[in-house]
């Protein structure tokens, strides 16, 4: 695994993922090329390859 500002090799505890994980899945939720692909897919079914 990788991302965050933490020291290689330091253990982290499921909430700190989490935590991460919600950080960037919020900002790539928030990407208009995603709402985009969000709206497609709401509306047709498929994914919209774009």
């Amino acid at each position: 695994l990788c991302g965050g500002q933490i020291e290689r090799g330091s253990q982290v505890d499921e909430q700190w993922l989490l935590d991460l994980e919600r950080k960037h899945f919020v900002a790539l939720a928030q990407m208009p090329k995603t709402q985009e692909r969000i709206v497609a897919m709401l509306k047709t079914g498929k994914p919209l390859r774009n």
